[in-house]
């Protein structure tokens, strides 16, 4: 039987080679059930069975493609606004990240002995970084034994040296939920905070806002030793605005 099949491929007792068939190229294929469909012999409801499921999982794969396609190219997207009435808004936290972490009028020979370096002021010789920009620090470099080995203190140092709002000078205009505000509503949070200094105020203020946060700011800038600007924070909320500065 096996011969038999091989000279009908043939087309006779010849040696010329024959076109390929479609039940040679089914029985080769790694497809799923297509060898089933083209089987040698006569057609079978086995083979109806092959094809029918063949043909549907083919259909729902190119169905699924299209459909998936179709809604890329759409470019679907969806945005939602949600507007709710605020009863008691409590004015937001207020974070200054300076340049100069500290003022420098503020430091002391001791204070630069001990944190010049860590500040970016001095050298590991304990000489100005930038002489033209700091020579008003010369003066100060010139310590006693005694004067060098006092305890120091970083905590006191950005306590004292840290940019404050109280000192009247840094905060020029606040204004939260049609109310004015002054330094006097601030209290501090954190003074040391990797060079960030974060103001809170407690009041609560009768407001509407959007959810998620409203319209606020802040901007603020102080000049360093060098005469370099430096960034300020910012202030979010309902409806709240501050200004902050310092010279």
């Amino acid at each position: 039987r096996e011969l038999r099949a091989q000279l009908v491929e043939r087309g006779g007792m010849g040696d010329r080679p024959c076109a390929p068939s479609l039940e040679g190229f089914a029985s080769r294929s790694t497809l799923h059930g297509i060898h089933h469909i083209f089987a040698r012999g006569p057609y079978t409801g086995r083979q109806l069975l092959w094809t029918l499921a063949f043909l549907g999982s083919l259909g729902l794969l190119l169905h699924v493609y299209a459909e998936r396609v179709g809604y890329y190219v759409q470019y679907p997207h969806n945005t939602q606004l949600e507007e709710q009435a605020v009863p008691h808004a409590a004015f937001p936290a207020i974070t200054l990240c300076n340049l100069n972490r500290v003022r420098l009028s503020q430091l002391s020979g001791h204070d630069l002995h001990w944190a010049g370096e860590l500040l970016g002021l001095l050298d590991s010789a304990h000489q100005p970084l930038a002489p033209e920009g700091l020579a008003t620090l010369a003066g100060r470099l010139a310590l006693s034994p005694e004067e060098q080995r006092r305890p120091f203190d970083l905590l006191e140092l950005y306590g004292r040296a840290g940019h404050q709002l109280d000192l009247g000078h840094m905060l020029l205009g606040c204004r939260f939920v049609n109310e004015s505000c002054n330094a006097s509503d601030f209290r501090t949070v954190s003074a040391v905070l990797g060079g960030r200094q974060c103001w809170g105020r407690g009041r609560q203020y009768r407001g509407t806002g959007r959810a998620g946060g409203g319209a606020g700011g802040a901007g603020g800038g102080a000049g360093s030793a060098g005469g370099a600007g430096s960034g300020g924070g910012g202030a979010g909320g309902a409806g709240g605005q501050a200004v902050l500065g310092e010279g």
